[in-house]
């Protein structure tokens, strides 16, 4: 694995989620209801995650879809 995910993130950025909407986060934090959380991955790869409330998840994102994700007040770690 290439990259530090342990950064403190310059700031938390609310999401919509969107299937066609590009984005670069670090990770993403769950600020709401448990659920799913379907991203697509930097290197194209499409994950569809269960979270509980208050989870931080690590990783180089380029879009959280709309479609899968059920998770509520989700932030983009910036």
């Amino acid at each position: 694995m290439s990259g530090n995910l342990t950064i403190v993130p310059q700031d938390y950025v609310p999401i919509t989620p969107s299937d066609t909407a590009q984005v670069n986060f670090r990770g993403i934090y769950v600020g709401g209801t448990a659920g799913n959380v379907a991203v697509q991955m930097n290197g194209g790869a499409t994950r569809t995650i269960p979270v509980i409330a208050n989870q931080e998840l690590r990783g180089q994102i380029s879009k959280v879809l709309a479609t899968g994700t059920t998770a509520t007040t989700l932030f983009g770690l910036v």
